[in-house]
């Protein structure tokens, strides 16, 4: 049975209800598909202790997992990480715990990468999106002023960065 949360962006970051929320009930429950509808509004990231948005497989038994957050539009949904200063999604997927992720109809902004998240070491990546091992895939999403990094230190993707082992991947589709 596929999960599904219907969240409003009035809803405070790490309160039960919001975004953050639903992902963080999609990592961990029984089910191999999760939808996450996000209603029109601004969705700001403001939990500095939680960090950036984790999306992993951290169900016992599920050997894939599947997540799609839906928006109302790239011009009237967006994820907001400005007053985060950390990186907007982190998406792991391992060994026995594939993780596909597919964003619809939303904006990603004001991402800031200080380091290399999952992936380890002081190179800033990812500032948007750090996919380590997992499918990402966008569809009508505007990825726009997120940062890996400060100008004067070797940085990698401030939209997106994809590595690790395993299929790692991001791909875009639509307008937006």
């Amino acid at each position: 049975t596929p999960a599904v949360f219907n969240v409003v962006a009035a809803t405070a970051d790490g309160a039960v209800g919001s975004m953050r929320d639903a992902i963080n009930q999609s990592d961990t429950n029984g089910d191999a598909d999760n939808t996450i509808h996000l209603a029109a509004g601004s969705y700001s990231l403001t939990d500095q202790a939680a960090g950036d948005l984790a999306i992993s497989d951290q169900a016992a038994g599920l050997a894939a997992k599947t997540f799609t957050i839906v928006g109302a539009g790239a011009l009237t949904t967006t994820i907001d990480a400005g007053q985060l200063h950390n990186r907007v999604f982190q998406i792991v997927s391992s060994q026995g715990a594939a993780v596909t992720v597919v964003l619809q109809d939303l904006a990603v902004t004001g991402g800031t990468a200080s380091d290399g998240g999952s992936l380890g070491g002081s190179v800033a990546l990812g500032g948007g999106f750090l996919i380590d091992g997992g499918n990402v895939t966008l569809s009508s999403v505007t990825v726009k002023s997120n940062l890996a990094g400060v100008a004067e230190k070797t940085n990698n993707g401030g939209g997106g960065q994809a590595a690790g082992s395993g299929a790692a991947g991001l791909s875009a589709r639509g307008g937006g």
